[in-house]
């Protein structure tokens, strides 16, 4: 009996031909905004039928390197990674989500760490100026208001955000923006826990003992790496009943 191991997989006439496409605009033979030749021109091009050539500009179109405008033809478009990865985050398992807490603490706190080494003053005060507005937000949340809340959980994302920015590592920002959907899922999650913990202390007269980002922000601040790893770890985790999302 063959080993399946060892079996020679054959491409299809409809991938072949959407792998030469998409190597040319890789390879900018086709740019942005540039006109492609027709199905006919193509199919010639390739010597392949028609049909062929439609199915492959379809997966092109899929994802996001071509659009058909009716009536003028398929164009080369500017490829959007974000929206990309926003829509095939849509199909995270959910054992996926359950293992964002530790992929959170993997790599937000290696952000943190470069931060402290590569981040200037222009991005501290970008850190800042998201705090503020996570911290006023924080403040006025009333625990009724569904666009208020919204409005904070975007706040914290944009401030872990900068965070990664900061790290000047451009793999840790393209895995944090792969898990981008997934994260704000965990998020909303865990920030509607952590206002219902709010809303109770508060009605009994508790105040904060201190707000984690402000203090995850003076860490970074003054290159605390044992502060800023604790912040983020109690920050991160589900089962601590901080003050705040």
């Amino acid at each position: 009996m063959p080993d399946s191991n060892k079996r020679i997989v054959k491409k299809s006439a409809v991938d072949l031909v959407y792998e030469q496409m998409k190597n040319m605009i890789k390879n900018e033979e086709w740019s942005v905004a540039d006109r492609i030749p027709s199905e006919s021109d193509l199919a010639e091009m390739f010597d392949v039928n028609r049909l062929t050539v439609r199915m492959a500009l379809q997966k092109l179109n899929t994802i996001g390197l071509v659009e058909t405008r009716a009536g003028e033809g398929t164009f080369v478009t500017p490829f959007n990674f974000t929206e990309y990865i926003r829509q095939a985050s849509e199909f995270y398992s959910e054992e996926m989500f359950e293992d964002i807490g530790d992929f959170r603490r993997a790599i937000e706190l290696e952000c943190c760490r470069l931060a402290m080494q590569r981040a200037e003053a222009g991005d501290f005060e970008e850190l800042k100026q998201r705090l503020t507005i996570h911290s006023t937000l924080t403040e006025a949340y009333d625990g009724s208001d569904q666009a208020a809340f919204f409005a904070l959980v975007d706040a914290d994302l944009a401030f872990h955000e900068q965070i990664c920015e900061m790290s000047r590592n451009s793999l840790l920002i393209l895995a944090f923006q792969m898990a981008r959907e997934a994260i704000y899922q965990y998020l909303l999650m865990l920030a509607k826990k952590r206002m219902e913990i709010r809303s109770q202390r508060l009605s009994k007269g508790e105040t904060a003992e201190g707000n984690l980002h402000t203090i995850l922000y003076e860490a970074l601040v003054s290159r605390d790496f044992a502060t800023c790893e604790k912040a983020l770890t109690d920050m991160l985790n589900p089962k601590v009943n901080v003050f705040e999302i």
